[in-house]
């Protein structure tokens, strides 16, 4: 059993064109943030995102109105990227990504990437938990 020693939340609502950017290659959009939390090698952290629906069915038609991925970046001195973690659950609404944070480790960052949108309101929730194993 582990022991919590940290949670954060975030949440983005608004239109179909609010927080998300285009991707430079033209492949979905995207929500960048730079994590500036405590990161303590050896701790296990999970990350993960859902779409928050305000109707009881979080499809339309059978099918999820955006699809998004989670790519997680460690990093470490001199900016290098020491490792990187990438969820792709496809149609299920939601991203979570497990690690435990490595040595060297600096900082992290992680990037929300909407790779399919047919409509709706962005309504997008986001959780980290830290632990101890």
């Amino acid at each position: 059993m582990s022991i919590v020693t940290g949670t954060s939340s975030r949440y983005w609502i608004g239109g179909n064109k609010s927080h998300f950017k285009p991707d430079a290659k033209g492949k979905g959009e995207y929500i960048y943030i730079e994590d500036a939390g405590e990161v303590e090698p050896g701790k296990m952290w999970q990350k993960s995102i859902t779409w928050q629906q305000q109707d009881d069915s979080p499809t339309h038609s059978n099918k999820l109105q955006q699809e998004m991925t989670l790519t997680v970046n460690i990093i470490g001195a001199g900016s290098k990227i020491i490792k990187t973690y990438t969820s792709s659950h496809k149609n299920k609404g939601y991203q979570k990504v497990n690690f435990c944070m490595p040595k060297g480790a600096e900082r992290v960052e992680y990037k929300i990437q909407r790779t399919r949108n047919a409509g709706g309101k962005v309504n997008l929730g986001y959780s980290l938990q830290v632990s101890e194993p």
